[in-house]
Parts: C-alpha cells; structure tokens; sequence
C-alpha cells in the first residue's frame, strides 16, 4: 500500500497523473477533505476527524491527494510519500495559479482572495497560507513516517526514489497543471525585497521546509 500527499503547487498533479499511469483503477484519488478548505472537517473538527478510523477499500494499491497524512495513521505497513516545493516559491506559485482560474471556480478561500483582488503579501498572511506547511498540511505529524520527501526543485530525484518505492515505473515525463508564466510573476521572482518579506511571513514554514525535506 502506498499512500501519498499531494501538496499544493509542488508538482503534485504530475505525479497523481504519472501515478494513474501506473496503478490504474488500483488508484484511490482522495481530494474530497483537503487540509486547507475551510469547509473540511479536518479544519472545522480535527479532533473528531482524527478520531475517526478510516480504511481503504479492498482492491486499492495506492491513495494520493490533498490529505492530511494522519488520517490513515492506522494503516499498517504502507509506504508514504510527498514531493515539497520552497514554501516562497509554492506560494508565488498558487497566487499567480488563483489569478489564472476562472472567478466561479475553487472553494471560498480562493474566491476570498480573488474577489477582494489580495496581493500574494496579503495571501501570505492568511493563516492557512502562513503555516500551509508546518500547520495545515503537516501539523501533528511525525515526519519520519514518510519514506520519501522529495523536492520540487530535485523532482527526478523524487520519481527515482518514489518508484523504487512503488516497486514499479512511475514516469518524470507528465507535466500536468502548471501555473501559466506571467510577467509579473517573473518580476516577484527577482524582487529581493518582495522575497525576503514574504520569507519573513511565511518564517515557520520556511523552517519546517529545510528541516524535513533536506533530511537526504
């Protein structure tokens, strides 16, 4: 059993796309509870989700999505995996991602922040966004229960480790869902006083970022 993260603007569509290539109808996509919908109950009732025993129906081989790595805690001897992105770089990332999507499209965090035409300062500072890594998608979790954290930025080397892993070929060649290029993002990206703000915000998440996905 394998049993994968999806987290946000890392490359996670890729892999969910070479990761249907290769398991097929084995593949359980579970994006239904996504840790940071303000609608889900891993936000609104953490203590009572957690509480709950969740098992995975008979015939699947493999789970990925946008899912808090706790909720299948109790599944003995599967395999967990997640690829990390820079949390500065996910962040510019998923900004300039909201401004692509059409304005009825996404959850209400994402029609908040079209709707009131945020800047990716304003965003970060939105506690989900602030802590999207060390809080809403990992908080609580041991890290060490994952046998492989690749990086975005090293994404080769993650499909190497993940199919060694999966015992079978997961393809590096899928590029699903890339956030178009902008010029203004281009110019965010070499802006040092804009980055060092935003590293600034997003401090605790930078840290969980270089602890964890450096352990290699």
């Amino acid at each position: 059993m394998l049993i994968g993260v999806h987290y946000p603007k890392a490359g996670g569509s890729s892999v969910g796309t070479a990761l249907t290539e290769a398991y097929g109808p084995t593949l359980l996509r579970d994006y239904d509870e996504a840790p940071p919908r303000v609608d889900s109950p891993v936000t609104f009732d953490p203590v009572g989700y957690f509480a709950r025993d969740f098992t995975i129906p008979h015939g699947i081989e493999c789970v990925y999505g946008h899912l808090h790595i706790n909720k299948y805690r109790r599944i003995r001897n599967a395999r967990r995996f997640v690829m990390l992105r820079h949390p500065v770089d996910a962040l510019i990332s998923t900004y300039f991602y909201f401004q692509s999507v059409s304005d009825n499209v996404g959850g209400v965090l994402l029609q908040h922040i079209k709707k009131n035409k945020l800047t990716v300062l304003e965003m970060a500072r939105i506690p989900t966004y602030t802590h999207l890594m060390s809080r809403t998608y990992f908080g609580g979790v041991d890290m060490s229960c994952f046998d492989v954290i690749g990086r975005h930025d090293r994404r080769d080397v993650f499909f190497t480790s993940l199919s060694a892993l999966a015992e079978r070929p997961i393809s590096p060649d899928h590029r699903v869902n890339v956030t178009p290029r902008y010029d203004e993002r281009s110019e965010m990206l070499d802006d040092p006083q804009l980055l060092s703000r935003l590293t600034d915000i997003l401090r605790d998440d930078v840290r969980f970022y270089e602890r964890h996905a450096y352990r290699d």
